[in-house]
């Protein structure tokens, strides 16, 4: 089987890949092993949904989704306290 995005060998990849990741709910829609190399899936994981899921419209909408991370953590939502001018996480 060939990576779907660098088109190495991944007949020995052990990773599963989320067509919609984890972290935004998603437990069940996943491509078979060996569709993504390991080395791509980490790279995506790293570079790509891990600075997005960071931001702070995807940090509101999962927490006031109640959407937990792989951990099973739900991101603190952010906001500012009235009157003493500082930020807190909700």
């Amino acid at each position: 089987m060939r990576c779907i995005f660098c088109k190495s060998d991944s007949t020995r990849s052990r990773s599963v890949e989320h067509i919609i990741p984890e972290s935004l709910g998603n437990r069940e829609h996943v491509l078979p092993r060996g569709a993504v190399y390991d080395t791509c899936t980490n790279y995506f994981a790293r570079k790509v949904e891990g600075p997005l899921l960071a931001t702070p419209w995807f940090r509101h909408a999962r927490s006031r989704q109640w959407i937990p991370n792989k951990r099973g953590l739900i991101p603190p939502m952010g906001g500012l306290v009235p009157g003493a001018r500082m930020n807190a996480d909700v």
